[in-house]
């Protein structure tokens, strides 16, 4: 068998292993208070803190370059300067410090897709918190 042949079989298995019917497997080891996802992942927990409870909600999220979820704006309160999430363990105990959520920038009515760049191994909630000191900041 060729190198390049191998190599095909050898992502082949590797996608396959990924597939939500071997995810599903899994689903059921999540730790409240995550969900599992309709891919069968587990996802945590993400609540919304302050004014963002007003502004934003999360939905259709997956694992895809850390946590990359849909972000709906409804322009009920400008946007914040900056918004940060926190990771906590199935305990409650933070897993590190606060970290700066990348999404776009979102007009009144628009979703966008937002990544949280996920520093611990294994997160049972997220919180997000916004700070409004001056325009909206570019997160890229």
């Amino acid at each position: 068998m060729n190198r390049v042949v191998a190599q095909i079989l050898v992502s082949s298995a590797i996608a396959l292993s990924a597939t939500p019917a071997v995810a599903a497997d899994h689903a059921q080891d999540c730790v409240p208070p995550e969900k599992p996802g309709t891919d069968g992942f587990c996802y945590p927990a993400i609540d919304l803190q302050g004014p963002l409870t007003e502004i934003f909600t999360v939905s259709g999220c997956q694992w895809l370059s850390g946590l990359t979820c849909d972000i709906r704006y409804n322009g009920k309160r400008p946007l914040p300067s900056e918004v940060f999430f926190t990771e906590f363990d199935g305990a409650g105990r933070q897993l590190g410090k606060h970290t700066r959520l990348v999404y776009p920038q979102l007009e009144a009515g628009q979703t966008g897709r937002a990544t949280f760049r996920i520093r611990s191994d294994h997160p049972s909630r997220i919180t997000l918190a916004g700070v409004w000191n001056g325009p909206t900041k570019n997160p890229y």
